[in-house]
């Protein structure tokens, strides 16, 4: 059976990796408002707007990603 029983868009465990890996370094207080100045910098970043230091996994990954270990094979 597989792990996720629906498609999960190209990219997604990339995004979500690079957002776990900035959570875990930067321990914030607030979760909520750092996910929301962490997702809004890294898509003005994407659109060539410079409002912080966001990279994502287009750019640059900060560990090395298998992703085998998230999905399932039938």
């Amino acid at each position: 059976m597989a792990l996720f029983p629906f498609p999960v868009p190209e990219g997604l465990l990339d995004l979500l990796r690079d957002f776990t890996v900035a959570v875990v370094q930067n321990k914030p207080d607030d979760l909520e408002r750092y996910a929301a100045k962490y997702f809004s910098e890294l898509a003005a970043s994407m659109e060539g707007v410079e409002t912080g230091s966001v990279e994502c996994s287009k750019t640059r990954s900060l560990l090395e990603f298998d992703e085998s270990m998230y999905v399932g094979y039938v």
